[in-house]
């Protein structure tokens, strides 16, 4: 649906009325300004920039550990308790997954 029904570029955007689409186009174009008068960055220096390496860190750890905890976590429950069967194992597993459907209040 979003394919086909949102447009490229706000002044395109026919759905939406006159003055929205004039508002969109004026945020836009001010973001732009403001980003041109602080400073410009090349690609290269984007990805040399302290704070983009930290993040790049940070997230690689993140998955990094996600990933060896998903693969590596029935392995180790099924070593804990070699009486369980795969089906409890899987069980066991998928639980924490099943308990973030919950609602939070």
């Amino acid at each position: 649906m979003t394919w086909f029904y949102l447009t490229d570029w706000p002044h395109q955007a026919t759905w939406l009325p006159a003055d929205e689409r004039e508002w969109v186009i004026n945020q836009l174009e001010s973001e732009k300004q403001a980003k041109k008068s602080v400073r410009a960055y090349t690609v290269w220096q984007a990805v040399r920039h302290r704070d983009v390496l930290i993040l790049t860190a940070l997230h690689f750890v993140q998955n990094g550990s996600a990933y060896a905890l998903a693969f590596w976590l029935p392995t180790m429950l099924k070593r804990l308790s070699p009486d369980l069967s795969d089906f409890k194992v899987t069980l066991l597993v998928a639980l924490p997954n099943c308990l973030a459907f919950l609602p939070c209040k």
